[in-house]
């Protein structure tokens, strides 16, 4: 098995001398593997690895559970962690939330303590249960190839070793070790559906749905997604016109041109962009609009408003003004509505807000002079109540984008405002797991 592992990772590449990397550990057979695996493999290198153990606190054993996990850690001499997700929990989508409070605890981790690298259990069976979840949304090419080997996030990589091996075989190889785990009883539970396709992966099995085939289907799904990609990212560059007040057009030669499932992807990636949102629509969504689109029919997808506009021959897309966020105070530097980032320059900016275009504030913007002469100005008054609004402590509301109407000399300096994006336009390439399937498949005898 560390032969295997040490394959994959030599696959995968990417790793400085010595390498630091952290390890997502649940306490599951797949996550206590890969940190024995990846203990192994950095100390050979002289390197550094830290165990990180997240406590959702959404069940009573979950404290007892991550000092079982510091234990084996400790006597293992992997350094180990556990963070806490903290506040709130939400009452529905239980399980994505806590997906994403346990990526964002993590990679905050990574980033205080500089390790660019954090590895995560995920395993052959994980993958084609992805594939038939994905497949009933009705994702596309891009979605059934599903968890990439790599995925960048801002701070660090999640890097994925063991896509191309199978659950039970990390199993055995932790019996050998002589090491325990932990059974997460929501794994069995009915309420997820993960839990109902692993019971019914027998049945599938019989049927031809192999879980072999299913990982020879995804490979060549995640070769198809490498060249879509590179597609899309140049679709990207000689299509789109995206403008800092967080708002895009098409250069129409361009976007004729395209290919249709390209162009239904790229709308997807742009949907997240300008509608603030960090999951994509589905695909079959996306599809809709670019029928409409066809038709010049205006539409809306995930919180995106595609709107043609007949004058300057192109069609406009804008944040949806009826679901932004409320206003909130820039402090320190906040994300407004998943796209603005907004910074104080002055310590009074930190008292500001930043929020929706108010009445008063597009009032003002339509009677300046300097919307009379703004490029922006093409595309008709409705961008204006998708630009971000800032106000100051005496109430005084402005469009920083367009001008400073409304506000005298003292307060001439605006906080800094940038466009943000969860997911950019364009990631780097698809890394599939193909090659990590090839390179476990040859296991060296007695490794």
């Amino acid at each position: 098995m560390q032969a295997r592992f040490d394959a994959s990772l030599r696959a995968i590449g990417g790793f400085e001398s010595p390498p630091r990397i952290a390890v997502a550990v649940s306490g599951g057979p797949d996550s206590t593997a890969l940190a024995l695996l990846a203990h192994a493999w950095t100390q050979e290198r002289g390197g550094h690895v830290i165990a990180l153990t997240v406590d959702h606190g959404l069940r009573i054993e979950s404290a007892d559970e991550a000092r079982q996990i510091h234990g084996w850690m400790e006597a293992r001499g992997i350094p180990h962690h556990v963070l806490a997700w903290q506040g709130d929990k939400p009452a529905s989508n239980i399980q994505e939330a806590a997906r994403e409070a346990r990526y964002r605890l993590m990679e905050a981790f990574c980033r205080e303590h500089n390790i660019p690298h954090l590895l995560t259990g995920h395993q052959r069976d994980d993958q084609t249960e992805s594939f038939w979840l994905r497949l009933a949304r009705g994702s596309g090419a891009l979605g059934l190839a599903c968890m990439p080997a790599v995925h960048y996030l801002k701070h660090a990589r999640v890097v994925r070793p063991l896509l191309g091996m199978e659950k039970n075989a990390l199993q055995a190889w932790l019996q050998e070790q002589g090491q325990g785990w932990i059974e997460d009883p929501s794994n069995q539970s009915d309420r997820y559906n993960r839990s109902k396709l692993r019971k019914l992966q027998p049945w599938l099995a019989e049927q031809g749905f192999t879980a072999a085939r299913l990982a020879a289907t995804i490979e060549s799904l995640g070769d198809a997604r490498e060249i879509l990609e590179q597609h899309r990212a140049q679709a990207a560059v000689h299509s789109i016109r995206y403008h800092p007040g967080g708002f895009a057009t098409l250069h129409m030669p361009a976007w004729e041109g395209l290919n249709r499932s390209v162009a239904v992807q790229l709308l997807m990636r742009l949907a997240m962009v300008i509608g603030g949102q960090d999951t994509p629509p589905r695909y079959e969504d996306a599809a809709r609009l670019h029928a409409r689109m066809r038709q010049q029919e205006s539409s809306t997808l995930h919180g995106m408003q595609a709107t043609w506009h007949e004058s300057a021959g192109t069609w406009l897309f804008l944040r949806e003004a009826s679901r932004q966020q409320g206003a909130v105070a820039i402090g320190e530097g906040v994300v407004w509505d998943g796209r603005v980032e907004a910074r104080p320059v002055t310590p009074e900016h930190r008292h500001w807000q930043i929020g929706p275009a108010t009445t008063e504030a597009i009032k003002h913007a339509r009677e300046s002079k300097d919307w009379q002469r703004h490029p922006w100005r093409a595309y008709g008054n409705a961008v204006l109540a998708s630009l971000p609004c800032v106000i100051d402590l005496e109430g005084r509301q402005l469009l920083p984008h367009i001008s400073t109407h409304g506000i005298t000399s003292e307060f001439a300096l605006l906080p800094v405002l940038r466009p943000y994006a969860a997911q950019p336009l364009c990631n780097g390439p698809f890394v599939s797991h193909h090659t990590l399937m090839e390179s476990a498949s040859y296991e060296p005898a007695g490794s």
